[in-house]
């Protein structure tokens, strides 16, 4: 009876595998001898110096009978140590402008200042419990604009009392805190 011999297992013969630490060293060798080109490029070897009584490789005396003139160096092209000074700008100290001193709202009716507004409610958050920490509080309201992008607007109010509204706008003024007026339509 014929016998198939297409689909017989071969038995694979095992080749032996190289150990590890032959790898390790093989690289290391290579990095070395890498290193040591990168080394002998970086530092050329220093000049032979000359044997006295040998006329090939004596140079004394042809430096004796024709001397070599060098020309000076070039004169350095900075020009900015002599500008600069000439430049010089003097920056007045600041002063208080009259744009920074709040207008007191004197104009009846009910007013919010508005102390941020932000993408994340994270950082609505942040500024609603900064304005907790003052004393005042404050409300988050949440707009879509444009059915796309959603912002977190951060409150304080209602005012209805004009005194109160301008002591608390001066108040996150002296914090360093950016108020809107907003007035509530009546």
């Amino acid at each position: 009876m014929p016998r198939d011999y297409k689909h017989r297992a071969r038995p694979r013969k095992k080749t032996p595998s190289v150990p590890g630490w032959v790898w390790l060293l093989a690289g290391l060798l290579l990095g070395l001898f890498i290193a040591f080109l990168v080394y002998l490029k970086q530092n050329p070897t220093q000049p032979e110096r000359p044997v006295a009584g040998n006329p090939a490789t004596d140079t004394r005396e042809v430096r004796k009978s024709h001397p070599i003139s060098v020309p000076p160096p070039p004169e350095p092209r900075y020009r900015f140590y002599d500008l600069l000074p000439d430049m010089e700008v003097v920056v007045p100290e600041p002063q208080e402008d009259e744009n920074d001193r709040l207008v007191p709202i004197e104009k009846p009716g009910t007013y919010y200042l508005q102390v941020g507004s932000f993408k994340t409610a994270g950082q609505a958050d942040q500024q609603k419990a900064r304005m907790a920490l003052l004393g005042l509080e404050a409300d988050i309201q949440t707009v879509t604009i444009d059915g796309q992008q959603t912002w977190h607007r951060v409150r304080v109010g209602p005012f209805k009392d004009l005194h109160e509204l301008n002591r608390i706008r001066s108040q996150l003024q002296d914090q360093g805190v950016e108020a809107i007026i907003l007035k509530v339509k009546s």
